[in-house]
């Protein structure tokens, strides 16, 4: 293999500090204007000699300055400078001895201005197009599939409700903290790690201070990603939160979400009973109609023919008879 040595000369190695004397740094020459906000006011003296140093901050860059003690700003204030730039090789001495070379704004306070408020970003929700009415979700999963998100108060509420309705079966309570958007928060992330999750209700009774949870976006987008139906109760009777807007069905109260669940499990019980009472009429039904095939079979093999007419079992007749009244009493029963 070729040596890893290189056979053309190559240059001589230097140091940092060579470096830094080699390197050039461009600035505007002249006077000129710079805008931040003062950071670090720190004034300095020596005898005769005083200064006040600093830097210039906005956004994610900052400048270093140094100005006359009558010409300084003061901590925090927003200003205007106007200085010429000094440009030096960087020291260990110095908060900035990593980089190469320091820029000072050497000047002096001309003017303040007031800074524009940041403005936080707006989280873009996605839009939900398909909705899951909570009786829908009862009648395929159960109440006992459904994690309510509440508190103390409310989770009496619910099971009262369910209980004055005679409802045997209970939700699954998680009690979550509506006093801090973080924490709250911080219990919905933790619900992607449960190994099974069919369905989400938050309830909280009335108060005050829904909007914590109720107008968070960041909370409605952990709820929607967490991709299962999910139903809000935050006991107002007349506004609107954001929240509802992207639940699957929201409710003015916790009593009346509880209501709701009592109404979808009595509605889904009568419906499986109605649907077992039909599959046992049919297989009744179809067990009459078998009979019936087999006594015409029958019947038509006692038939015999003389010569004054034709003849009939009576046994079979009357058979016959009482199945054809049989299927149709189950049918009129079953109507």
């Amino acid at each position: 293999m070729e040596s890893l040595q290189s056979t053309r000369a190559d240059p001589a190695p230097i140091t940092p500090e060579i470096l830094a004397e080699l390197l050039k740094v461009e600035v505007p020459s002249g006077p000129i204007l710079v805008q931040g906000i003062a950071k670090r006011v720190t004034p300095w003296s020596n005898g005769d000699r005083a200064y006040v140093y600093g830097r210039l901050a906005l956004g994610r860059a900052s400048i270093s300055f140094r100005t006359r003690p009558e010409l300084a700003p003061h901590e925090g204030e927003a200003v205007t400078m106007k200085g010429v730039l000094q440009v030096r090789p960087a020291t260990d001495a110095e908060e900035d001895w990593r980089a190469t070379h320091v820029i000072t704004l050497v000047g002096s306070v001309v003017g303040t201005w007031t800074p524009r408020e940041e403005v936080e970003a707006v989280l873009k929700l996605p839009v939900r197009d398909e909705r899951v009415p909570l009786g829908d979700f009862i009648a395929e999963h159960g109440i006992e599939n459904l994690v309510i998100l509440t508190t103390a108060t409310a989770r009496a509420d619910i099971t009262r409700t369910l209980s004055d309705a005679e409802v045997m079966g209970r939700p699954e309570f998680v009690e979550a903290s509506f006093g801090s958007a973080s924490e709250f928060l911080a219990t919905v992330t933790s619900l992607h790690q449960r190994g099974y999750l069919a369905g989400l209700a938050i309830a909280r009774g009335g108060g005050g201070g829904q909007e914590l949870i109720a107008g968070s976006r960041e909370i409605i987008n952990a709820l929607i990603d967490l991709q299962v139906p999910f139903y809000v109760a935050f006991g107002h009777a007349t506004d609107v939160a954001l929240i509802d807007r992207f639940a699957d069905q929201a409710f003015h109260t916790p009593s009346g979400l509880a209501a709701e669940i009592a109404r979808s499990v009595k509605e889904t019980f009568y419906r499986n009973a109605r649907d077992r009472q039909a599959d046992e009429l049919a297989q009744l039904v179809e067990g009459l109609d078998a009979r019936l095939k087999a006594l015409q079979s029958n019947l038509q093999r006692t038939t015999y023919v003389h010569r004054g007419g034709i003849s009939f079992s009576w046994p079979v007749i009357i058979t016959l008879v009482l199945l054809i009244l049989a299927i149709a009493s189950a049918w009129a029963h079953y109507m």
